[in-house]
């Protein structure tokens, strides 16, 4: 299992979207991370 190149900038894009919102909104980092994490690591096993 290699992580590519694509999937560090959406981790990485994700983490920046989930800090703006919770700073912005208030919302828990999990509640956008996790599902954004899951469909990434089943799509890359």
């Amino acid at each position: 299992m290699t992580i590519e190149l694509a999937h560090i900038i959406i981790l990485l894009g994700t983490g920046v979207g989930v800090g703006f919102a919770s700073g912005l909104l208030g919302l828990g980092g999990g509640f956008i991370m996790t599902p954004v994490q899951y469909m990434l690591f089943t799509n890359m096993a």
